[in-house]
Formats: structure tokens, C-alpha cells, sequence
């Protein structure tokens, strides 16, 4: 949880998400939990436990009488510690083919909804988040907008 102290950049995306209604739970080298464009990989240790989180979650928010998340209120659920044994200290972006057009209508495909023969693949540590290249391109001006507003001030040395 944090607060912000200045906003560094705000820009609106395109609405061409490439999964808006997906959510899948996928086992190969690891788990990937994919929810909408974003894939979270985990080792089995941690799935294991971030699945009983949201399972300790729902039951802790039903006791609680299923609150309606407000702005000023802050519950929290579930605070568990996991297991840090990722080796990926890296960012990575990528220029990807859609292979969802490739395997239109089938199991893989399922819930794609875009049809744009290129994306970009981010990467940042174990986190993955698929965009469209227009989206990518206003999502890079807003960082690039955002580090000259930090380097700009002295802004770091007032937070």
C-alpha cells in the first residue's frame, strides 16, 4: 500500500485489449496465473499460497458481512510471505506475433479479442503484460514524460 506524493504522468490507452475477460491458471515450466493482459509466474510454492490467500480472502471478507470496497476505508484480507526464488531480475520487451490469430477458435485463443498481427510482450521480472503497440507507444511517452518530471525537480530529494 502506498500514497502518492506527485503524479509523474497520466495518459489515456486505446481500448484494444488484447484479453479483457480472461482469467486462466496455466502449468508448464512453472504456474502462470494470467488475468486479463497481465501473467504472474510462480513456482508451485507460491501459487499454492497465493491460491489459499484469495481463498482466506473471500472467507475473511464474508465474515466481515462482504464489504464494498470504499476509497477511504482500507481492509486488508490476507498478508502472506512468499518464497523468493525467482531468478528474473530483468526487463524485457518484445515485439511478439499474435499467435491468437494463428489459433483462432481454439482452446488457446479462447477470449482473445485482438486481431492486430503484432504486439509487444513487457516483461519485468515475473510479471508479463501484453499491449497493443499503440498502447505501448503511449504507456513509453508516459514513462519517458514521467522520468523527466523526476529528474527535472528535486522532487526525490522532497519525498
Amino acid at each position: 500500500m502506498g500514497r502518492t506524493l506527485v503524479s509523474l504522468a497520466k495518459a489515456n490507452l486505446s481500448n484494444k485489449w488484447i484479453f479483457k475477460n480472461r482469467f486462466v491458471v496455466e502449468m508448464c515450466e512453472k504456474v502462470h496465473v494470467h488475468y486479463r493482459n497481465l501473467r504472474l509466474i510462480q513456482n508451485m510454492k507460491d501459487f499454492i499460497s497465493m491460491a489459499k490467500g484469495i481463498e482466506d480472502s473471500l472467507n475473511r471478507w464474508k465474515k466481515r458481512g462482504c464489504p464494498t470496497p470504499r476509497k477511504e476505508k482500507h481492509i486488508e484480507l490476507c498478508r502472506k510471505k512468499i518464497i523468493n526464488e525467482s531468478d528474473m531480475n530483468t526487463l524485457e520487451i518484445n515485439l511478439n506475433q499474435n499467435l491468437y490469430n494463428v489459433h483462432k477458435d481454439q482452446v488457446f485463443s479462447e477470449g482473445a479479442d485482438f486481431d492486430e498481427e503484432k504486439y509487444i510482450h513487457l516483461k519485468i521480472r515475473d510479471v508479463r503484460i501484453e499491449l497493443s503497440i499503440d498502447d505501448f507507444k503511449v504507456v513509453a511517452d508516459a514513462v519517458g514524460q514521467a522520468k523527466e518530471k523526476l529528474n527535472s525537480s528535486d522532487m526525490c530529494s522532497n519525498v
